[in-house]
């Protein structure tokens, strides 16, 4: 048995994601590395609706993407990735960064889980 499968029947995990409001922010605080993984997962086989997860760093976020896609359908998985110094926003951004934001947002427009 998987163990996002154990995390989808554990009945705290079912109470929590019953109770969370659709389109409504949820915060997260307290799981690190593999268990925020599998939990988001869980979470996301559940609620079947597209999901935004923030990271405080893109070397998190790339991390992330990369872990959750080992557990998900890897296209559904989308990287929206950021400048984290305001003198980069300024500069001239990487066409490979812009080219998977637009994706990011293209799919987030679709309403298809992701």
């Amino acid at each position: 048995m998987k163990v996002t499968t154990l995390l989808e029947q554990n009945k705290d995990v079912r109470h929590w994601v019953a109770n969370l409001n659709k389109g409504r922010r949820h915060m997260m605080t307290g799981l690190t590395g593999s268990a925020k993984t599998l939990l988001l997962a869980a979470v996301f086989r559940q609620v079947q609706q597209p999901m935004v997860v923030v990271c405080d760093q893109l070397f998190r976020a790339q991390q992330l993407v990369d872990d959750l896609q080992n557990v998900v359908a890897p296209d559904s998985v989308l990287l929206f990735p950021f400048e984290e110094v305001l003198a980069a926003e300024m500069a001239t951004s990487s066409p490979e960064f812009r080219a998977q934001r637009i994706q990011a947002l293209n799919a987030l427009m679709t309403g298809e889980p992701r």
